[in-house]
């Protein structure tokens, strides 16, 4: 988080941190892990947001993130060296990983935004769905 957006302009030109997202920009399939916000995410865990940034997007309405993007993204995307959510979703198949009931919400999200179109989840995570879009 604490990359500036400048800095974060600087590395995406670099040759090497260039070609490694060109690459990602060309595959046929992604698979990405879909993450909750709270205070054991990923996000927190990796010391990736000072917690009172993540707390911020947390009332801003926040629900997950999938490749580190919150959905419900804002200008902390600025600081982000990830794959641009726009660039993911043109990938053919965007495959997201999250099981358990904890991220029923996260889950939902990224579906109701369609950042993935294959969902590997487990039983309880697939009924809550079934019967949230009912």
């Amino acid at each position: 988080y604490g990359t500036s957006p400048e800095a974060k302009k600087v590395f995406m030109e670099e040759k090497s941190i260039k070609e490694v997202f060109d690459l990602a920009k060309s595959a046929d399939i992604a698979v990405a892990g879909i993450g909750t916000l709270d205070h054991n995410s990923a996000l927190t865990n990796a010391e990736f947001i000072p917690m009172e940034e993540f707390e911020r997007l947390q009332k801003k309405g926040g629900t997950g993130e999938i490749l580190s993007h919150v959905i419900d993204k804002d200008e902390f995307e600025e600081h982000l060296l990830s794959l641009d959510l726009e660039e993911f979703k043109k990938i053919p198949i965007r495959v997201g990983v999250a099981y358990g009931l904890d991220k029923k919400e996260a889950i939902l999200g990224v579906l109701r935004g369609g950042y993935v179109n294959v969902l590997i989840t487990d039983e309880k995570g697939a009924n809550y769905l079934i019967e949230e879009t009912k």
